[in-house]
């Protein structure tokens, strides 16, 4: 997960509490030793949020509401609509669906699944580049 204010923690997917039930998604702060205290960098440290995405390597998730108890105030302050935020993440999803490997980065060999993340040029893999001027 990344805070665009200055801070990065992860988000760990939980088994289902009940049988037959969804898995969840937690906030984990292991450089701060929390689990599952998504508002303190809002009320513990008085951070001022902005922006808050969630990733791997084929999918982005704007979840800064998770992160903050004035959403409100946040959408006020970081310039950027919330249409405008939408439309660059379903532009990056799209992006990974489609111009990113279809299989797990890193795996297999080169020769019985094409070239590997690890031999792909650093062009190849910076998909942010094509959002220059956004």
């Amino acid at each position: 997960v990344l805070d665009f204010t200055d801070h990065v923690w992860i988000e760990v997917k939980l088994a289902a509490r009940e049988p037959g039930g969804s898995p969840a998604w937690a906030h984990a702060d292991p450089s701060e030793g929390v689990v599952d205290n998504p508002l303190m960098y809002e009320q513990g440290w008085g951070k001022k949020l902005t922006m808050i995405f969630a990733m791997t390597p084929w999918s982005l998730e704007h979840v800064t509401e998770r992160y903050t108890a004035r959403y409100a105030e946040v959408q006020a302050h970081r310039g950027a609509s919330e249409e405008r935020l939408r439309a660059v993440v379903d532009e990056v999803n799209h992006r990974l669906r489609h111009e990113a490997p279809m299989r797990s980065w890193g795996t297999g060999t080169a020769a019985t699944s094409g070239p590997l993340s690890v031999d792909r040029s650093m062009e190849e893999l910076a998909l942010w580049a094509h959002f220059e001027g956004v």
